[in-house]
């Protein structure tokens, strides 16, 4: 019999091994991204530049508790990492720099098909991204609110967070942060200790956001063994990665898939809201804890006919009629 012979065609991957799309590690994708650089004889400044700002990347991820494996990455986790370094201060320049070679590495495994789809595909730089900011309508945030089933602790505790984030537009870190000793009650409002840029701050609350506040601690209660306002079952505080989870899970149960249901996406709620409610940009850059005015005016321009709409109601003039 006749033995069957070998095929002389060999089929070479990417790395001399096949690799399953989602076992594909950042750092992997990484390597063989720079490799396929350097075999292109690009300058070494360029290879730098790739690893830094890909490094960069990594990293924001990470502080952002998404995921970093190149097959889970989502068009719009792109965009919010974009927005993530605006509100840290970022430069447009230095935000767009990191977005080409994410662009450049992300092109590269879709490419290679190392990645089932390609989230930059159409990936916009600063200019045209700003135009993407969704905040939250009221129908959603009462949908989201209407979620959290206050008869539990857990229900409880998740509305009066989505109640501060609303009145304050915190981070979800500096949320997470929050001591009961940084409750200032006669003073309706809330000291941020640890904020990103470095500066102590305080922060304005509503009254309804002081009681619901005040029903949560009766609940909480008052000697845990912990500083912090925001504790889990079990009285440890709660983490970044918690608030995200029962958000997420909140809008899947109330049918909102337009929007991101995020700590961000409260942020930049809180941000239009309070321009529409007259806030200039000097307050708005003092309570979100904002270093400079860049990401404030992104706001306003955003936000522009939204406030001309509101100024309709207050405007000055008009109630001289």
């Amino acid at each position: 019999m006749a033995q069957k012979r070998r095929s002389n065609s060999i089929n070479y991957t990417t790395d001399q091994f096949t690799i399953a799309k989602e076992d594909l590690t950042f750092e992997k994708a990484v390597e063989l991204f720079i490799r396929d650089v350097k075999l292109k004889n690009r300058a070494d400044a360029t290879v730098t530049f790739y690893k830094n700002e890909l490094k960069g990347f990594k990293r924001t991820l990470k502080e952002m508790n998404l995921p970093i494996e190149p097959a889970k990455v989502t068009p719009f986790m792109i965009e919010e990492f974009a927005f993530h370094m605006m509100e840290e201060g970022s430069k447009a320049g230095a935000v767009n720099a990191r977005l080409r070679a994410v662009r450049a590495l992300f092109n590269f495994l879709f490419k290679k098909r190392l990645i089932p789809e390609n989230p930059v595909a159409d990936l916009k730089l600063l200019k045209n991204i700003k135009g993407d900011i969704i905040p939250f309508s009221k129908d959603q945030l009462q949908r989201l609110f209407n979620q959290a089933d206050r008869r539990t602790f857990t229900g409880l505790r998740n509305y009066v967070m989505m109640m501060v984030m609303l009145d304050t537009g915190v981070r979800v870190k500096e949320l997470c942060q929050i001591d009961m000793v940084d409750v200032l009650w006669d003073d309706n409002s809330i000291v941020i200790r640890h904020p990103k840029n470095g500066y102590v701050r305080r922060v304005p609350i509503s009254e309804e956001t002081i009681k619901a506040l005040e029903q949560y601690v009766n609940h909480r209660g008052q000697n845990i063994g912990n500083n912090a306002l925001f504790v889990t079952l079990d009285d440890k505080r709660i983490s970044k990665r918690q608030v995200q989870n029962f958000l997420s899970q909140y809008g899947k149960g109330a049918s909102i898939t337009d929007v991101r249901c995020s700590p961000h996406t409260f942020r930049h709620t809180f941000a239009k809201m309070a321009l529409q409610g007259g806030a200039n940009m000097f307050e708005l850059q003092q309570i979100l804890g904002h270093s400079s005015l860049e990401m404030v005016r992104v706001y306003v321009h955003l936000f522009s006919n939204e406030i001309g709409r509101s100024h309709r109601g207050f405007s000055p003039v008009k109630q001289l009629k």
